[in-house]
């Protein structure tokens, strides 16, 4: 039920057609200051994690795309997460690779929009391990 109401407003069509543009990619490197910064301070204002803040920056370079407030992105997980005390993997080798979709919705303005991400992102029932088994 979660996961079909994650994507009840996912529409891909809406928004893109096939070859209706040039294909484009953007590239950047943080400096060692600024990957401080993110590793670090940035995350005391709101109590998040790099990924609520990287998936924010992801859904505004969206937003600037396609002029969308919400998006539907799919996330790569380790699969080591703590999701449940009983289940002790330290026995074992690799990762338990789980990809999911999560919802990234924006709000009016920056601090709302990391507040939305980052509740979005804890509604993900563990950390996408039950999603497309």
């Amino acid at each position: 039920a979660y996961w079909n109401d994650l994507l009840a407003d996912f529409h891909p069509g809406d928004r893109f057609t096939a070859g209706a543009g040039a294909a484009h990619a953007e590239q950047f490197v943080l400096g060692e200051q600024d990957t401080r910064d993110l590793l670090g301070p940035a995350h005391r204002a709101y109590h998040t994690h790099i990924d609520d803040l990287l998936l924010t920056a992801l859904g505004c370079a969206l937003e600037a795309v396609d002029g969308g407030r919400t998006h539907h992105v799919l996330v790569e997980g380790h699969g080591r997460e703590d999701i449940d005390p009983a289940l002790d993997v330290s026995g074992t080798v690799g990762w338990f690779t789980t990809l999911y979709p999560v919802r990234l919705p924006l709000g009016a303005e920056l601090g709302e929009s990391i507040r939305a991400v980052k509740e979005s992102l804890r509604t993900v029932p563990d950390k996408g391990i039950g999603y497309g088994p």
